[in-house]
């Protein structure tokens, strides 16, 4: 068996509650520590993004996209 790595609870990025109503159901909350990792990952993610996908489309291609993960967000969303 291979040794998983701590999860996200483990390493204080969220934390987790039961649900009163629903014994299957957890509220996962992100942590402070979370927070502070989420911000101090989010410019440099955002660059990579932009490097390796956004700069290499034209926008014509870039319109495309954008109908693509609409109709994706519309699937999930039915209700929207």
């Amino acid at each position: 068996m291979v040794d998983q790595p701590p999860g996200l609870e483990q390493r204080g990025l969220v934390t987790r509650r039961g649900v009163d109503e629903d014994g299957r159901g957890a509220v996962v909350e992100l942590a402070e520590h979370g927070r502070a990792v989420l911000i101090a990952a989010a410019p440099p993610h955002v660059e990579s993004v932009r490097h390796n996908l956004i700069d290499l489309l034209s926008p014509a291609e870039i319109t495309t996209l954008d109908r693509i993960a609409q109709k994706v967000i519309d699937h999930l969303d039915p209700d929207k």
